[in-house]
């Protein structure tokens, strides 16, 4: 049935959401806030800039550059940050295959980042030593050397966890559909069923999404998660300009914003 009603003319006769990736480019400002107590809150903030440098029959190739890492809006000062900060570099500009729903499904340039990778560990181990970095760094090798296991540790976390969601070519029924998803939050692993919702609420000509936990869902018996929540605001294009949510479990909390940072235009 195609819906006719204004709040959902983002509809198509599939009622699907479309979005041409043409030409498509935008900045977005990140912030995260954990909160491990009450006298305990961190914030963590960076940039993301996403383009679409080609359109496929049935995907997109995507640049995702990550920069300007702040902790508590300032540059990391301890050791361990810094050195966590000097190791993320060569995988802060990726290029994803990203199907027609918007989720990422191939890293296409696994062979500059591991040529990225190989110049940082060489400056790293002329700069730190100690059994602590060993480990670290032995660590981050393995990973990044792994062109499946860097797509799945990439693919966890928060911005491209979150933005590239299947809000596109997925089809309402009841303005409402399913999908599993899989994340990191507060060092854990966590893979959940969701349900995307259309908000009965519109603002200009803006839509916006719900996604929540589905409380049928078997995982949430396995890994129980007390709540867990965002809110996407597509633009007049249908575009994300914005996605806020929120995850609380075992006292702990975890919230995040995304918006579209018109400053960098």
């Amino acid at each position: 049935m195609l819906y006719t009603d204004s709040k959902y003319d983002f509809l198509d006769r599939d009622n699907c959401i479309r979005f041409n990736g043409s030409a498509f480019e935008r900045t977005y400002a990140v912030e995260m806030f954990i909160e491990e107590n009450e006298n305990s809150k961190t914030r963590i903030s960076h940039k993301a800039f996403v383009k679409v440098l080609e359109v496929r029959n049935d995907a997109y190739l995507v640049s995702v550059v990550l920069w300007n890492f702040l902790i508590n809006d300032r540059e990391p000062d301890l050791i361990l940050e810094q050195l966590a900060q000097k190791c993320r570099r060569p995988i802060e500009n990726l290029e994803f295959l990203v199907n027609r729903k918007w989720q990422i499904i191939g890293l296409e340039n696994h062979d500059l980042i591991l040529e990225s990778w190989q110049k940082t560990k060489k400056r790293v181990e002329q700069e730190y030593s100690g059994d602590i970095f060993d480990r670290y760094v032995s660590a981050q090798d393995q990973v990044i050397r792994n062109k499946q296991v860097l797509l799945e540790k990439l693919k966890k976390d928060v911005f491209l966890t979150q933005y590239f969601s299947p809000v596109y070519d997925s089809a309402f029924s009841n303005f409402a559909f399913s999908a599993t998803e899989n994340l990191k939050v507060l060092n854990l692993d966590y893979t959940v069923d969701v349900v995307f919702l259309l908000s009965d609420e519109k603002q200009h000509e803006n839509l916006k999404i719900l996604k929540t936990l589905d409380a049928k869902s078997p995982n949430l018996r396995e890994m129980p998660i007390e709540s867990y929540n965002s809110e996407y605001e597509l633009d007049a294009n249908s575009a994300i300009k914005s996605i806020r949510g929120k995850f609380a479990n075992h006292g702990r909390k975890f919230s995040f914003n995304i918006n579209q940072d018109n400053s960098a235009a």
